[in-house]
């Protein structure tokens, strides 16, 4: 291996590359999007005219993702599937790489 790669789990990569990402690995991801939901829902914004609070509800809409779903997700009840955990990571604007094996 050389200066730039570091081996998890018998696996080696290049950390350049790692470092382009704001997670790597699912358990990353899944941390980072936890926490985006709560940034979301504690925040406000202006929808047509008229301030909205922050919900499972409106992050639903923007995601087509069922707001019981990432409730459940969120309060870590429920694992996460990769179609969902996508459609999360590009609304939040969230760059990603996991592996499969």
């Amino acid at each position: 291996m050389g200066p730039q790669e570091k081996e998890i789990t018998g696996v080696s990569f290049d950390l350049s590359t790692a470092t382009q990402y704001d997670a790597v690995g699912v358990d990353k991801l899944e941390e980072q999007l936890r926490e985006k939901i709560t940034e979301f829902t504690s925040s406000s914004r202006i929808i047509n005219g008229r301030k909205r609070k922050g919900s499972y509800r409106l992050l639903a809409e923007y995601t087509d993702i069922s707001h019981a779903y990432i409730h459940q997700f969120h309060s870590e009840k429920r694992a996460i599937c990769i179609t969902n955990m996508n459609k999360l990571a590009n609304y939040f604007g969230v760059k990603y790489i996991v592996s499969n094996f």
